[in-house]
């Protein structure tokens, strides 16, 4: 890939750019990297109306050229919605714990149960910080090494705290969204890294995933949770430079197998 080219990296629901520091230290120095935040998390402020039109748009308009993105959990969810809405600013897709529809469906049975979400929804409005502790401990739940608890905790201690009307809004968007269409009709070189111990997005998701496109590669990694992009940052580091190598063959038009 040439050193032009640039990363886009999006994190997850109620996290900020600051997740990324680990992975970013493992990555070549040559690639520019961007990590916008999403609206009313970090530093960025929140939209009236969080949808993923809404996200894509405004993270879409800060690139000015075709970017592999890189996207965690709900921000994998925002890069697939860029991807099919703005195909000239998308190169490549890697996606980290990532599902095309995080609830369990008859037809989707490799998801969690709807109240997981429901449940997160009704006690955001009760209880903000205790509710946002409880997802920090799913997050990481199965996740070697066993500090990675407090390697987040340290991480969003150092963010500002995220909108609450965002964390609804984005809450909305796991609960209610299914991009299996999308996932179907991608024609970048995309990956997908998910956690082998993963209590978010079950291991089984990898294969309903190959079924939907059988371009899309992917990857597991045994111990990781739902935050390999800072447990397992060098395996994840490693994921994205073979596939910006496959983007850099296909710009060359060397055909990948």
């Amino acid at each position: 890939m040439p050193a032009s080219t640039p990363l886009v990296c999006v994190h997850g629901w109620a996290m900020s750019a600051a997740v990324w520091q680990p992975l970013l230290a493992k990555l070549p120095i040559q690639h520019p990297v961007s990590c916008p935040e999403l609206p009313g998390h970090g530093a960025a402020a929140p939209l009236p109306q969080m949808g993923l039109d809404g996200i894509a748009q405004s993270l879409a308009a800060s690139v000015s050229r075709p970017s592999v993105w890189v996207g965690w959990s709900l921000g994998a969810m925002v890069a697939v919605h860029v991807a099919r809405r703005y195909p000239d600013k998308v190169a490549g897709l890697v996606l980290l714990a990532n599902t095309p529809r995080f609830v369990r469906a008859d037809d989707w049975p490799c998801a969690v149960e709807q109240k997981v979400f429901t449940g997160f929804a009704s006690d955001l409005a009760q209880d903000y910080e205790r509710t946002l502790r409880r997802f920090l401990a799913l997050q990481v739940l199965g996740s070697k090494p066993a500090n990675m608890r407090e390697t987040i905790r340290q991480l969003q201690q150092q963010m500002p705290a995220p909108d609450a009307g965002a964390l609804q809004q984005g809450l909305d968007i796991l609960l209610n969204t299914d991009q299996r269409d999308d996932y179907c009709q991608l024609t970048v070189p995309v990956s997908c890294v998910l956690g082998g111990d993963d209590k978010l997005v079950p291991v089984a998701a990898g294969a309903a995933i190959s079924a939907l496109n059988r371009q899309i590669s992917i990857e597991y990694i045994d111990g990781a949770g739902h935050a390999p992009l800072m447990s397992h940052s060098d395996v994840v580091a490693s994921q994205i430079e073979t596939l910006c190598a496959q983007v850099q063959q296909q710009a060359a038009g060397v055909e990948v197998e």
